[in-house]
Order: C-alpha cells, then structure tokens, then sequence
C-alpha cells in the first residue's frame, strides 16, 4: 500500500532575523500605543459593540464587533452575528464594511454563504467610493473568469484612481492598496519600485498590511536591496499593528531560527497572535508546535484542534495535516471519509499535498472502487503544483495503462 505524503511544517513566507533597536527608528512605538488605547470601541465587549451598531448605526461599532464576532480563536465566535454587522455596516455606506463583508463571504465561514455573494458585496463597497473595495471586487472578478476582463480592469481602475486621492492625503489604506496594484500589476507590468514607494507610505501611517509587504520586499529584495534585517523590522511594525501576516512572519522566524536564535516560545506568542487575529497558517503552525512538542508538552489534541481552526480559515496546510489525523486516528477515531473531505478541501485551496493525499487515498481503494479512476487526476493536480511526487505517480499510473 503507498504512504501518504505529509506536511513537515506550514509555510507563509522566509523569514529573516534583526536586531530588535532598529524597530524604534522605523516607528514611534509610543503614538502607536496611543493610537489604539484611543479606539474605545475596541475595549467594549462584542454584545455592546452589537447594540451600537445596530440600534445606533456606528459604522465603526459594526466594524469592531464582526471583528470580534469573526475571530476563530475567540470564545465570543459568532459567524452568523459578524455577518450581520457587517452587513448593517455596509447597508449603512461604510464601504470598509462592505470589503470586510465581501471577504466574510469569501472564506464560506456560513453554509449559505457563496462567492456571489463576496461580490455583490465588494461592488456595493465600491460603489461607495472604498479602493479597497474595488480592489477586491477586481480580484473577484477576475477569480471568476480566470483572467482580467473588462469588468475586472475597471474595477482596478477605480480603485487606482481612488487609492491615489486618499493616499494624497495620507491614508494609509489607500496607500497600501496603491501599493499592491503596483505590485501585483493589476493595470500594467508589476512595478515593485513604485509598490514599495506606497507600501512604505502606507506603513508610515500605521497601516499594517503595508509594513508586512514591504518587509516581504526587502526579505526578497523585489525593487529594492535584498536586507533582511529591515525585512523583520518592518514584519515586527506590521505585527505591532494588528497585522496577522506580519505576526506569522515572526513566529516562523523564530521557529526556523533563520538570522535569530531559534526560540520556539516566541514562535508560538506570534503564532499566537496570528491566529487571534483570523491567520489560518498561524493556527497551523501553533497546531505543528503541539504535535511535535516544539515548545511545548506533546498535545495531539491541541494540535488536531488548531489544525481545525486553520482549515476552518482556508489554510491549504492545515486542512492536509487535518485530514492526516482522521487518517490515521491521531487523537481522534479513524475516519477515512473525514480525512478525505479534508484532502478534498486542501486540494481545492491549491495545496499539492493535499491533491497526492487524495489521489493516493483513492488509489488504495482498489481497482474495482469507484474511486480509483480519479487518482491519476489527483496525482496530475499535485504535479501541475510542482509536487515532483505526483509527477511521479502520474507517470507510473499512466505507464500501466498504456
């Protein structure tokens, strides 16, 4: 019988190390203190944020509660109540609410949710004139047909020519999403000069998401210099600000030892972190610490329930080492249909392990399955994914029935 293949860790990124006084010239950690002591709103618990909302139309209050509502780490968990504030936000013009909406509605947290639904959304959003809202509208559109279209460009444009006001007058969002447009060459060739440009403007004003991507531009040195001392410095800005992507980066960090010590107690405080804040990957990670008692006293249990949140959040990796457990009966009773449903999930999300687990799932079943026909498919999904093992197993299949 062939063996699956499985994970051995979850990537988000590389990671580099930095001499942590470096942080203080790249930002006043004191007025960033400050800044969130300031928001009020985020001190007052989700039932109050709930009312404000909804009984008193504070934008900002839907916001802050479908935050709170949304987190999958969180005991106050509550997919249903976040989507209705979101929904009240959004109904309310708040195009911010609109985007966060549309992206509630593209993680599928809701058994009716749909992708349709994450449009509709975004077009309302940007209707109200939000970049953001645009931006992901033009993702959307584009994820709909594969490549960009007439809808999909206008989309970017609008946002461009909103993002390039609002970052004029030094709103972080608008320089962030400029940034990315640059990046990602949603209306020309990607230009990672004028991105950095934009992410740094966009980290300058406290937007997190900004710090992460340029941190990410200097770990790779795309449009700049390759310093992967900046690279963890302006991760640990994105961090301090909230910044799920920015807080993985650390913990992986930390746990590869790449340029920093390698400290598996830091690595779990940002994973931590990461997944409180919605990062599947950083779930993941926290759920590899437990299994391989990296840090930690060896919980198969707290590790097959991070990994539940990780592939609850659309992580790839999480869902494959999910599906490993039910395998295989880690923790939890062997269920071979779960472990497939899982695999399935993580195929679809684009991971090549997950696809191999599948096609070597259905392959074990026998030639007289039902089943068996569609392990070769799988096997070819995970090479298309550069999985040089489902290369492999697709050859072999496809020698024997030559």
């Amino acid at each position: 019988m062939k063996k699956l293949i499985f994970l051995v860790g979850m990537n988000l990124f590389s990671y580099c190390g930095y001499a942590d006084n470096l942080l203080s010239t790249l930002f006043n950690q004191e007025a960033v203190e400050t800044e969130k002591s300031d928001s009020k709103l985020y001190g007052l618990s989700p039932e109050t944020l709930e009312k404000l909302c909804l009984t008193e139309n504070n934008f900002n209050a839907c916001i802050a509660a479908g935050e709170k509502f949304s987190a999958v780490n969180s005991a106050y968990k509550n997919y249903r109540k976040a989507q209705t504030v979101f929904e009240k936000g959004c109904s309310l013009k708040y195009g911010k609410s609109c985007a966060e909406l549309g992206q509630f509605y593209e993680k599928k947290l809701l058994d009716d949710n749909n992708f349709s639904d994450a449009v509709k959304a975004y077009k309302r959003g940007c209707s109200f004139n939000h970049a953001y809202s645009c931006y992901r509208l033009g993702n959307a559109l584009r994820k709909e047909t594969a490549k960009v279209n007439k809808d999909s460009y206008q989309a970017y444009k609008k946002s461009f020519e909103l993002a390039s006001e609002g970052c004029d007058l030094n709103k972080g969002e608008d320089c962030f999403v400029k940034g990315n447009l640059y990046s990602y060459g949603k209306l020309e060739k990607p230009d990672y000069q004028k991105a950095n440009i934009y992410y740094e403007k966009a980290c300058k004003f406290n937007e997190g998401k900004g710090c992460t991507n340029l941190g990410t531009s200097y770990e790779y040195g795309e449009g700049v210099n390759q310093d992967v001392k900046l690279a963890k410095a302006y991760y640990e800005k994105g961090c301090t600000l909230e910044d799920n992507i920015g807080c993985g980066n650390l913990g992986l960090l930390y746990l590869n030892g790449k340029n920093v010590k390698q400290d598996f107690q830091k690595a779990k405080a940002y994973f931590e972190k990461a997944c409180g804040l919605n990062e599947g990957n950083g779930c993941g990670n926290l759920g590899y610490l437990y299994e391989k008692a990296l840090g930690v006293k060896q919980n198969l249990v707290q590790a097959k329930n991070y990994y539940e949140k990780a592939c609850e959040l659309n992580s790839g990796a999480g869902c494959v080492n999910l599906g490993s457990f039910y395998d295989y009966g880690k923790s939890v009773k062997q269920d071979l249909y779960k472990a497939e449903s899982y695999y399935k999930k993580s195929c679809e999300l684009n991971m090549a392990f997950g696809c191999f687990n599948l096609g070597v799932m259905y392959e074990n079943s026998g030639k007289e399955s039902q089943y068996y026909q569609f392990s070769g498919e799988f096997y070819g999904k995970a090479c298309d994914l550069g999985l040089q093992d489902g290369c492999n197993e697709y050859k072999r299949l496809n020698k024997h029935s030559d």
